[in-house]
């Protein structure tokens, strides 16, 4: 789904943060959430997503923290691309402080609505995922 240096690096510095995402793998074999080309200059951190399917993150991943594997049948209608978590899921609450990288907030300002909104979020993220509100 996300490929990063596949074309090799241009700069010392190179660096992915995947923070907050649902990521939905169809393939009933499992594909690849994450290809990475490695290099020394890689730094990748996958902080608070929610992973359905059977995919794999192929990279040196530095950081993992607050990411929850799901079924399908956790989300709203996966499917249909509504990934808004049941109520009561095993991602509920377990979202950890993404922090900074270079100065810059990784905290999720704003939440995935289904179907094609954001909204801003009062505070900060509680679930893993780009939905943070559950369904009832």
């Amino acid at each position: 789904m996300i490929g990063f240096g596949a074309e090799g690096y241009s700069s010392h510095t190179n660096e992915l943060y995947l923070v907050n995402n649902t990521l939905f793998d169809e393939l009933p074999s499992g594909g690849e959430f994450v290809r990475a080309r490695p290099d020394e200059s890689l730094r990748l951190l996958a902080l608070n997503n929610v992973l359905i399917g059977a995919g794999r993150f192929v990279a040196d991943i530095g950081g993992r923290s607050g990411n929850v594997r799901l079924r399908a049948s956790d989300v709203v209608d996966a499917l249909a691309y509504d990934m808004q978590l049941r109520a009561d899921p095993s991602a509920s609450s377990r979202a950890v402080d993404a922090g900074q990288a270079n100065g810059i907030s990784l905290r999720q300002p704003c939440e995935y609505r289904h179907p094609r909104k954001s909204v801003a979020l009062a505070g900060g993220p509680l679930h893993p995922g780009a939905c943070q509100i559950q369904a009832r």
